[in-house]
């Protein structure tokens, strides 16, 4: 098991898909449609995923297909054309072990296991991910965590009903986790 700062922390990996798509080609952007036919253009997408032991190469092969899987079959709450609408192609996904972590971030928020931890451990552990992130300056990009005042969890996992984090919601406990949004 490994360990930060005393915390338990979690094998984190980089699921990434690369594929062409329908899309217009712009000549200051030819890198996004080299060795591609008219209206294809590249695209891809990266997501990370923290699991509570390492996986096995097969393992890690079979999540990233399920991962890309969900993702092309998924349709954009936001109104733009789903994934699957632009017709992807020539897709590679990969998966790559990143490192042992006790947060994992995803889109404007972070979450690990619960382990048991209560909300005043957790909030000294997502402060000391964040100061251990910042020091670290590579690039990581912690989505506005460095204000401590954006930090929240939610009421029945709706981000408009904000709540004292970590968000211990339903479907937080379902999942095991806690979140904290940011």
């Amino acid at each position: 098991m490994a360990c930060i700062d005393g915390e338990q922390a979690f094998p984190v990996y980089r699921f990434r898909a690369m594929w062409a798509e329908d899309g217009e080609q712009d000549p200051k952007y030819l890198w996004m449609c080299k060795d591609l036919p008219g209206g294809r253009v590249w695209n891809g997408m990266e997501s990370y995923r923290m699991f509570r032991e390492p996986l096995q190469s097969s393992k890690l092969a079979d999540e990233a297909r399920e991962w890309w899987t969900k993702i092309r079959a998924a349709t954009n709450p936001m109104g733009r054309l789903s994934i699957a609408a632009r017709h992807p192609e020539d897709c590679v996904v990969t998966a790559v072990f990143v490192h042992d972590e006790t947060w994992c971030g995803e889109w404007f928020g972070h979450w690990t296991f619960d382990v048991g931890q209560t909300d005043q451990e957790a909030l000294k552990s997502f402060g000391r991910f964040v100061n251990r992130m910042r020091r670290l300056g590579d690039g990581y990009c912690l989505m506005g965590a460095e204000d401590r005042f954006r930090w929240s969890g939610t009421k029945a996992g709706h981000p408009a009903e904000r709540t004292d984090p970590p968000c211990r919601c339903a479907c937080c406990k379902e999942q095991g986790v806690l979140r904290i949004s940011h």
